[in-house]
């Protein structure tokens, strides 16, 4: 800061009415505001001058200020910096203030806001436009505004601008920078300590001030008070402030992007109203290269200039070989505006105001005039904007870019591609790079539309690159920086995306990443084939949801549906992943986005073509690690999609097999325990593949799909999940093979018979000839739904057969070695499961086969059976058979799980599961109750007892059966009890009790809780699990028929033969 040191007496004012005993010096304070030090040999002919008459000290004004009164607003209570500083303050230094004490970024933009520093008035039509217009052009661009900081003129304006924003949005987000006159801010006084002030408290009463002193602006963020050592001088801060402005032109943007670190931070000065001092700026403004926004209409300083501005003429001149354009004012545009400056400024410095106007507009460049009216042609935002790109002597790159930090496509399009601009091939990638990595995807649309070719656009270089610049506080970054530990690596590539793509998956998935024979077709041509799904997956990843959007809308055809089932299950793998709560809410809510997609594009093709539609289903997608749309269905738990109509009908196909769907239950039953009477079961005839349909399936296929035709169909695999086999007579014959489908459906890639295998039997099949007794046995079988029955009704018959064995209590015999050897049928399915699970490894196969709740029952009945039969073997026969009474009710649990297949019985499977959970949690909460009170009862009743199992006993068993209504009065009132205690028995005799009279008031307050509170409460909790669970019901019950439908294709057609095997053991012991 700077201090006046020399007292230097100023000219007599007669209105000034202590002239005499407290005269003025030249700085404008009183004698008696100069230290002592600073009074000795006044010189009354000198001419102060802030060179030789001050000097700086340490500044004894900074800190915060917390405004209050009544012209303060709720948003303006919130303390704001501030600093006293000197009008030679290295600007450098000011910036290190703004980053390392305030901690503030750089801005994108600095909006320098200049003008009357008096009262002037606005309608409310135009303030609304000024206000809405310089707050979306901050907001939209994270802009910086800076103004003269007082609480008058446009200062005031700006900030009731930024007081609205922050009332409507609910947060303060605009860095609005006050740089204002030391020696003219009211109550300057209340702000200075050595120590600084925090808060200071700055008063803003509704008083009238004085043209010489007035307060800081509240909606103000920060304070920049610069001063000369005088006061009462307004515009002490223009030099600074055109130097702290200069200097932010040469500081860098910083972006997370390696792009924007080469572009310094653009200027723009807004003219709104203003004296002399707002054409001084302006003019310091222009000579520093700074583009100029006029207001016309705003009146004074800004319509003058606009009036020079419009009404100039252009000539060319040569200096040196290079044409310049500038601009002059005719003699007659000359005199007007001198007539202006004259009626609103007076004669005083006249020439040096039309100077610096006609220095101002030679390069009309930098002058954009904006008209405040009805006839404005945009906001002024726009015209904000528009100046600095008009200012941009650089390229469409360097003007793009600039857009771009901005985020404001509509500029780019209003400014940048007009006229028809063509760009040359690879003139836009540095620019589609930068909107890639900071999710632009309103640039990226902008840049397809323009005609930039991604294939020639994406090489592994470049993708490589992209996944580097992600930010290094993301979920993405912390993935890949997991596995490129693995590889000692310095930079992230394209096997640790592979890596991170199959740890959100599934472990089967393979990701092109990964896949060496994708991976060397891409390495020989440098580009992917398909690099809409490449970018599609970075959007992913980085959970950039409207960039995905736009990647799958470009997308083909027939990738829509796998594609937004695969970024769906991303997205979900990465929520689980993700701590933060708010990024998880947002993935799950991206991931059921993508689930919607998916089925409304399913819904279209469903009613277009119900058969095809259902045949995209089943299809390996090679782009998608050769899964199927159902299989990422159900990795991504996208219930929605599963219950759809399109699924369900496939389903039902495949749960059906070769039988008609129209074959009755009862003749299917007849069926199933009359196998003879297969051979008069009508099957449906294989239909042919015409020429049409095979034209339809072509334009459903992608072109990874394989191409079935003649020689390689067997070979190469099933295109949508159809095998079109060789054409033979000149006909094109063809069928859906089911089991393909079937085997598409799990992931599976099927595995072709060779051409000669069954050949005959499906000649028979595709020409529609009846089938034989054989192939009607087989189809039958081999269909699910039959599986299932057989299961159900070996099941029944295990279960007779082991009741019968327990009950009986018979001798070893031959019941019971064949329920060992039924049981030991039951492990080796339960092992078959595990064997052939679709992980890798075998610990992951077995993790997924023990997270399921069956098989962690089918678990504990193996174990407990076999410890029964081990203790059987070792002579433990009494504890074996209380085992095996325990294991066949576990037995009969597990039957449960044939219910699943029922719509109205099996969502009351998961009732079931969702109730045991809150009776745990119920127990958990009456536990406390039970225990407090059955201690409390014991000690008051029995205080002596030393017995620990009677005390246990007394504390648990009696507290826990009062629920239920078995009160124990008897022991409690001592109606039945003795004092002898050789006599006590527990069962005749009690020992009586003490103060049962408390004891019956405590059991009262008991039962209250426990008996009316609580179970009431878990009631209450049934209740609502119940209504929860029966508003899902139709979802639920389709949810479980496809997972018994997965499980029952992929067991073996039934353990038929083992039972058989056993039935005539059994029957041969017996005859022998």
């Amino acid at each position: 800061m700077r201090e006046c040191t020399r007292f230097t007496p100023a000219p007599p004012d007669p209105k000034d009415r202590k002239r005499d005993e407290d005269p003025r010096c030249q700085c404008k304070k009183r004698k008696t505001k100069h230290e002592a030090r600073f009074l000795e040999n006044p010189d009354p002919s000198a001419k102060w001058k802030a060179e030789t008459h001050t000097h700086t000290i340490p500044t004894n004004a900074y800190g915060e200020i917390e405004f209050t009164g009544a012209l303060v607003g709720a948003v303006g209570q919130n303390a704001k910096k501030f600093i006293r500083v000197d009008y030679e303050t290295n600007p450098l230094m000011l910036l290190s203030l703004f980053r390392d004490v305030w901690n503030l970024t750089n801005p994108k933009l600095l909006i320098s806001v200049t003008g009357g520093a008096q009262n002037f008035p606005l309608n409310r039509r135009l303030k609304d436009v000024f206000r809405k217009g310089l707050i979306k052009a901050a907001t939209s661009t994270g802009a910086w505004i800076i103004t003269g900081g007082i609480h008058a003129g446009v200062m005031k304006y700006v900030g009731d601008a930024v007081r609205h924003h922050n009332l409507a949005t609910g947060r303060s987000d605009i860095v609005a920078i006050g740089i204002a006159s030391w020696g003219v801010i009211k109550n300057r006084e209340k702000l200075i300590d050595d120590n600084g002030k925090f808060p200071a408290s700055y008063s803003m009463d509704a008083e009238k001030s004085d043209t010489r002193n007035v307060p800081l602006d509240p909606n103000h963020t920060h304070f920049i008070l610069v001063g000369k050592g005088r006061v009462d001088q307004f515009g002490e801060e223009i030099t600074l402030r055109g130097k702290l402005e200069k200097a932010f032109s040469e500081e860098q943007i910083q972006k997370s992007s390696g792009n924007a670190a080469r572009v310094s931070i653009p200027i723009v000065c807004v003219v709104v109203q203003g004296g002399p001092n707002a054409i001084q700026t302006a003019y310091e403004a222009i000579r520093n290269g700074t583009p100029v926004v006029f207001v016309a209409g705003s009146g004074r300083a800004a319509d003058i200039m606009a009036y020079a501005f419009q009404h100039t003429k252009e000539y060319k001149t040569m200096e040196g070989k290079k044409k310049i354009v500038r601009s002059v004012m005719p003699e007659m545009v000359r005199v007007e505006v001198a007539k202006m400056i004259q009626k609103e400024f007076g004669e005083k410095q006249l020439d040096l105001h039309l100077t610096r106007i006609e220095a101002c507009i030679q390069d009309k460049r930098l002058i954009t005039v904006y008209e405040l009216g009805a006839s404005a042609t945009m906001d002024i935002d726009g015209a904000i904007l528009h100046a600095l790109l008009k200012a941009n002597k650089g390229g469409i790159q360097d003007q793009l870019l600039l857009a771009q930090i901005w985020n404001r496509v509509d500029v780019a399009k209003r400014e940048i591609f007009v006229d028809d601009r063509e760009c040359r091939k690879g003139q836009l990638d540095e620019s589609l790079r930068y909107a890639l990595s900071n999710n632009q995807a309103n640039f990226i649309e902008l840049f397809l539309e323009q005609g930039v070719n991604l294939k020639d656009y994406l090489t592994i270089k470049e993708l490589t690159i992209l996944y580097n610049e992600i930010r290094s506080n993301s979920l993405l970054y912390e993935q890949l920086e997991k596995h490129r530990g693995e590889y000692s690596t310095d930079e992230f590539n394209l096997k640790h995306v592979g890596k991170v793509i199959r740890d959100l998956m599934f472990e089967t998935y393979q990701p092109l990443y990964l896949r060496d024979s994708d991976m060397k077709k891409v390495l020989q041509t440098n580009q992917f084939e398909f690099p809409m799904r490449e970018l599609f997956v970075f959007a992913i990843l980085q959970n950039y949801h409207e960039m995905a959007k736009l990647f799958w809308d470009e997308l083909e055809g027939s990738e829509f549906i796998a594609s937004a089932l695969a970024g769906s299950k991303m997205l979900k793998g990465m929520a689980s992943k993700e701590k933060d709560s708010v990024q998880i809410a947002n993935m799950e809510e991206h991931a059921a986005n993508f689930g919607e997609l998916a089925i409304g594009v399913l819904n279209e093709c469903y009613i277009e073509n119900e058969e095809y539609s259902t045949l995209l289903l089943v299809c390996e997608r090679p782009n998608w690690g050769n899964s199927t749309c159902l299989r990422l269905a159900m990795e991504a738990v996208d219930k929605n999609f599963i219950v759809h109509s399109g699924v369900q009908s496939r389903l039902t196909q495949i749960w059906m097999g070769k039988i008609s769907d129209k074959t009755s239950p009862f003749h299917l039953w007849m069926c199933t325990l009359f196998p003879p009477l297969i051979y008069f079961l009508k099957f449906p005839k294989d239909k042919v593949l015409s020429k049409k349909k095979k034209k339809k399936l072509a334009a459903v296929k992608s072109k990874d799909d394989v191409v079935v035709a003649e020689g390689d169909a067997m070979n190469k695999g099933i295109e949508l999940g159809v095998v079109v086999h060789p054409p033979s007579d000149n006909e094109d014959n063809g069928m859906a093979s089911e089991t393909m489908l079937l085997e598409n459906m799990n992931g599976h890639s099927a595995k072709p018979k060779p051409p000669s295998e069954d050949k005959d039997e499906d000649m028979l099949r595709d020409s529609g000839v009846d089938l034989s007794w054989w192939q009607k046995f087989k189809f039958f079988y081999n269909a699910p739904m039959i599986t299932f029955r057989h299961n159900v009704l070996s099941y029944i018959v295990f279960l007779v057969l082991y009741s019968y064995v327990i009950l009986g209590k018979f001798a070893k015999d031959i019941f019971e070695y064949v329920l060992i050897v039924w049981v030991v049928s039951l492990f080796t399915e339960e092992f078959r499961q595990i064997a052939q699970g679709e992980n890798i490894s075998w610990s992951s196969r077995l993790l997924v086969w023990i997270t399921d709740y069956w098989n962690i029952l089918d678990l504990a009945t193996l174990i407990t059976f076999a410890v029964a039969e081990i203790l059987n073997f070792v002579g433990f026969g009494e504890a074996g058979h209380i085992i095996l009474s325990l294991n066949l009710t576990l037995f009969f649990i597990r039957a449960l799980h044939i219910f699943s297949i029922s719509k109205q019985l099996g969502p009351k499977l998961i009732m079931i599961q969702r109730m045991m959970v809150d009776l745990m949690f119920f127990v958990a909460i009456l536990c406390v109750f039970l225990i407090g009170y059955g201690i409390a009862s014991q000690a008051i009743l029995f205080p002596n007892e030393t017995n620990v199992s009677v005390i246990m006993r007394g504390i648990l068993m009696r507290s826990y059966f009062q629920i239920f209504g078995e009160l124990f009065l008897e022991v409690i009132e001592g109606s039945d009890c003795t004092d002898n205690s050789t006599l006590v028995d527990g069962v005749d005799f009690f020992p009586c009790p003490e103060h049962s009279w408390i004891g019956i008031v405590l059991l009262a307050g008991y039962m209250m809780i426990s008996n009316v509170l609580l179970l009431n409460l878990l009631i209450a909790m049934f209740s609502y699990t119940f209504s929860a669970i029966q508003d899902n019901t139709d979802t639920i019950s389709k949810i479980q028929r496809y997972r018994l439908i997965i499980e029952y294709f992929n067991r073996p057609p039934s353990h038929t033969t083992i039972h058989l095997g056993l039935s005539f053991l059994l029957c041969h012991t017996m005859v022998s």
